[in-house]
């Protein structure tokens, strides 16, 4: 896995980001995306594949953590590439949305796409089960410029 060009979108709530969080990110050369502490817009428990990975694991029982790690493993690999574009599709819709509303609370509701600009994002998502071709992808978007300011 490439790890040196991630964008990073994650909880940044001062309770969440501990030295040693700050620091790895640092470590890995990480950008991270900015949005303000707390937001609703982009909760944990609303993640993209937490939906398909909740149909995928219930009524399953397990014996212990090992267990459930494989089991969560396993959903995640059985969803196709295009998936994960999706996702990674919706959060940067997400984000561009929280960036023009200045962090306001977003309603959950239908909301006009933008164009977004010369973003390349590269994933590999579990890389073990697909081939070269078809683990790495690139995605190419067209972003409206924002000041850095807003947020």
């Amino acid at each position: 896995m490439d790890i040196g060009n991630v964008l990073l979108l994650h909880d940044n709530a001062r309770p969440h980001t501990s030295i040693k969080t700050r620091e790895t990110i640092a470590l890995m050369g990480w950008t991270t995306l900015p949005h303000p502490s707390y937001s609703p817009n982009f909760a944990p428990s609303d993640y993209y594949l937490f939906g398909p990975m909740k149909q995928g694991l219930r009524g399953k029982h397990f014996e212990n953590d090992e267990d459930v790690k494989n089991a969560v493993k396993t959903c995640q690999k059985e969803q196709p590439i295009q998936f994960y574009e999706a996702g990674i599709c919706a959060l940067v819709k997400r984000w561009i949305v929280a960036l023009d509303r200045g962090g306001d609370y977003v309603e959950k509701k239908k909301f006009n796409s933008h164009k977004i600009s010369f973003i390349f994002m590269y994933f590999d998502v579990f890389s073990t089960k697909r081939s070269p071709t078809t683990h790495k992808k690139a995605l190419l978007f067209d972003l409206p410029s924002y000041d850095s300011n807003v947020i």
